[in-house]
């Protein structure tokens, strides 16, 4: 498919000790690309995605078009959203709200 383009880091269970919903994937990523956890969005589908991401405490946005239950994932976030295409168009609505926004020359960091 040719996605791996598309991401600077990825992260799978072979590459940690801990996975989800354990931190530890989150936070390595923000590690390897020098990201700050405010600046981090974790799209996820399923409550260990949730999970994960308050654990690691970076913004967590939930897709219902996956794997989790919408009852289930309710309980877990705030923000959820039918596919991860309104999810990257509430993030970047969220980024332009931001008059000092970090990313200015750049997207925000995607986990």
């Amino acid at each position: 498919m040719g996605i791996l383009r598309y991401f600077k880091v990825l992260i799978g269970r072979e590459d940690v000790f801990n996975p989800k919903p354990h931190p530890e994937p989150i936070l390595k990523a923000l590690k390897e690309l020098n990201a700050k956890k405010e600046d981090a969005w974790m799209i996820g589908d399923t409550v260990m995605d949730m999970q994960s991401a308050k654990s690691a405490n970076v913004n967590a946005l939930a897709l219902t078009c996956g794997y989790g239950m919408k009852k289930e994932l309710e309980c877990f976030a705030q923000n959820l959203f039918a596919n991860p295409l309104e999810a990257v168009r509430y993030i970047a609505k969220d980024i332009s709200r931001v008059s000092e926004c970090p990313h200015k020359e750049t997207v925000p960091c995607f986990v």
